[in-house]
């Protein structure tokens, strides 16, 4: 028995031996798994559309903190769009690049989701997208409005900067400029683009005179063009007979139309030729035949030529209506009027840069401004020193510019020309001071003409008569003009006296041969000389 026990003791420390050395290699082949994962270059800005400049990295650890290489892992974009080309499925032996990643169009946030195989927790790695260069200037809010002439937009136009894919962008130079239609801006003309790339130009107040209205908005290279309407419901429909005209003479007839369509807004029914052809020979329009049955006319047509009368400086021309309307609101108002100039006082107004200002006159005679005054009965005292104009509308807008002593138009009447003759009494305002008014010197409808360089505004008391008349009107887009001081006005006519100052209009003023009312019924009223 002694002999046995010590083999035993042997065999059993051998087994306990053997195993804890199996336990030991048991724990020496066991997998390690990823305790943790973290980013490199996380929260990058770079630019929309385009690969970020370093790529960002990550590192799966150990429970050790070591970096753990041939780790199965996915990345994928979660946010922003954007797209990542040669994206890793194992981890590099240290940082593993999440591969090209290009952002998204739109500025602004990007994400990558990363999966480890072994970890719950997602790894999100971030960039910013920031706008791409200026490309573009467009209009945001505020394009194709609508106001009548002279009077300022409802709403601001508003313009956004942005790059090729509306990516506003901040703290861009813009610079605005009204390039058609005259028209003015309330504010500075340059401003800084905000939040979204959006900038707002000041008021805009529109122009005078129908036709385009342009606002140009210029940042660096770009340019955005915003447009707007002068609000009319009233046509002035211009036809040229007899020679040929220089067009840029003509320019000076569709540009007095446009002014006479912001001032005049009210429409008129339109009038169609019936029952029999109308004739226009009696009107003095030659080489054109008659108006057939069925001819519409919206609201007033005007024939205008220019032909060789005289020469310079004697007999300008002739203007005023032909026939006027028959019944209704606008029964007395022009329906088709003449203009007839002397070609070489054309040329002459044209070169001394007083052409456009001629041309207004004599339309607004042709609408009715002098030439249906006294059929309006809107004239007192006619052929006497004490001629006045007494419609209610004048006298405001002669008091509106300063008349407002009781010699000017205090009184209640707008004092009318007295001298000359028929082409130019009773048919225009006073142009000198009398004792029994005062002259109004420069406003485009006395009988004289200023200097050139000398402006002649058209006042809201010419806008103001055509309104006594009949028409419906638009007193923002009178011109800006003070009557004159009994002082002021005296001088004046010193220098007139002196050779220095304005000069009578040689001109003839029509008055309507005859009515025409719906039916197409014509009533004589006078023979034209």
């Amino acid at each position: 028995m002694a002999s046995v026990m010590p083999s035993f003791n042997v065999r059993l420390a051998l087994g306990a031996a053997l195993l804890a050395l199996a336990a030991c290699a048991k724990d020496a082949t066991a997998p390690i798994k990823p305790a943790s994962v973290s980013a490199a270059n996380n929260g990058a800005n770079g630019t929309v559309g385009t690969a970020l400049a370093t790529a960002p990295t990550f590192t799966v650890l150990d429970p050790s903190g070591n970096a753990m290489a041939n780790v199965s892992v996915a990345v994928v974009v979660s946010g922003g769009g954007g797209s990542i080309v040669g994206a890793p499925t194992r981890t590099s032996a240290g940082a593993t690049s999440v591969g090209t990643w290009t952002l998204g169009n739109t500025a602004g946030m990007n994400s990558l989701t990363v999966t480890v195989n072994g970890l719950a927790a997602l790894l999100t790695i971030t960039a910013t997208g920031m706008p791409d260069v200026a490309s573009k200037i467009t209009v945001n809010t505020g394009g194709t409005q609508s106001a009548f002439g002279g009077a300022a937009l409802a709403s601001p136009i508003s313009f956004k900067v942005a790059d090729r894919f509306n990516n506003g962008i901040a703290d861009q130079a813009v610079t605005f400029a009204i390039v058609a239609g005259g028209g003015s801006l309330s504010g500075p003309a340059t401003a800084t683009t905000g939040a979204g790339g959006l900038v707002s130009a000041p008021e805009w107040t529109l122009g005078k005179s129908t036709g385009t209205q342009q606002l140009h908005a210029t940042s660096g290279a770009l340019t955005a063009v915003a447009s707007a309407n002068v609000s009319s419901d009233f046509s002035v429909d211009v036809r040229f007979f007899g020679t040929a005209m220089d067009p840029t003479i003509q320019a000076a007839f569709t540009a007095a139309a446009a002014r006479i369509q912001a001032l005049v807004t009210g429409d008129l029914q339109n009038f169609s030729v019936n029952q029999a052809p109308l004739e226009l020979a009696g009107c003095g329009v030659t080489g054109i035949a008659a108006l057939p049955i069925g001819e519409q006319i919206d609201d007033i047509r005007i024939y205008a030529q220019a032909k060789v009368i005289d020469g310079v400086g004697l007999v300008l021309g002739s203007a005023g209506p032909c026939y006027t309307r028959d019944g209704g609101s606008a029964s007395g108002l022009t329906l088709i009027a003449v203009m007839n100039f002397d070609v070489a006082d054309l040329q002459n107004l044209q070169t001394s840069n007083r052409l456009n200002s001629v041309i207004l006159h004599e339309m607004l005679h042709a609408v009715g401004v002098g030439t249906l005054w006294s059929s309006k009965a809107q004239v007192s005292g006619a052929n006497s020193p004490n001629s006045a104009f007494i419609g209610a509308h004048a006298v405001a807008g002669c008091l509106f510019h300063g008349g407002v002593a009781a010699n000017q138009c205090g009184s209640g009447t707008v004092p009318v020309e007295t001298i000359g003759g028929i082409g130019t009494r009773d048919v225009h305002w006073r142009e000198n001071p009398s004792a029994t008014g005062i002259g109004f010197r420069t406003e485009l409808m006395t009988g004289f003409l200023s200097p050139a360089g000398i402006a002649n505004p058209l006042s809201r008391i010419t806008i103001g008569s055509l309104g006594d008349i009949g028409y419906v009107v638009n007193l923002l887009s009178a011109d800006s003009y003070t009557v004159p001081s009994t002082l002021a006005a005296s001088l004046s006519t010193i220098r007139d006296a002196q050779g220095l100052g304005e000069f009578q209009l040689n001109e003839t003023v029509f008055q309507p041969i005859a009515s025409i009312d719906a039916s197409g019924r014509i009533t004589p009223l006078r023979q034209r000389p």
